[in-house]
């Protein structure tokens, strides 16, 4: 287990998937005291990825919070972030773990099914996810900060 494994504790934080607003992050993670926070904005332009990125770990090394990039390891990779969010979609735990190393966090949704997180964890995963809370289920919806 990395040093950065034993910090994953305390408040789990996911930019919302639109273009990102520093400052109001930077709020949110001083208010809230949050511990990791991963940057999830699904578009398809590579600069924009790459320029909030380094916005985002350049903020979150000031406040001593982990950054975790969602699903794609070679920007976590290109910006040194903490760790990266893998889906069902990305590429397999074990590819992440060896491009990223030892001491990255790499962490896993799995779909509330048992069988994917034990996967998971046998290929090096950090942490797994195993619920996945949307508008559309009766699950605890999730909510803004501000």
């Amino acid at each position: 287990m990395s040093n950065l494994d034993q910090r994953i504790k305390g408040i789990y934080a996911i930019t919302p998937n639109q273009p990102i607003d520093i400052n109001q992050i930077e709020k949110i993670i001083t208010r809230h005291k949050i511990t990791i926070l991963q940057y999830r904005h699904k578009t398809n332009d590579e600069n924009t990825k790459l320029d909030e990125a380094q916005q985002l770990r350049q903020l979150c090394s000031v406040h001593n919070t982990l950054f975790i990039v969602n699903d794609d390891i070679n920007l976590a990779q290109k910006i040194n972030a903490d760790g990266v969010h893998l889906g069902k979609e990305d590429s397999p735990t074990k590819q992440a773990r060896k491009q990223l190393g030892n001491r990255a966090i790499i962490g896993v949704s799995c779909y509330a099914n048992i069988n994917l997180a034990r996967q998971a964890q046998d290929q090096g995963a950090s942490y797994v996810a195993l619920v996945h809370c949307s508008r559309q289920t009766p699950s605890p919806r999730r909510h803004s900060v501000h």
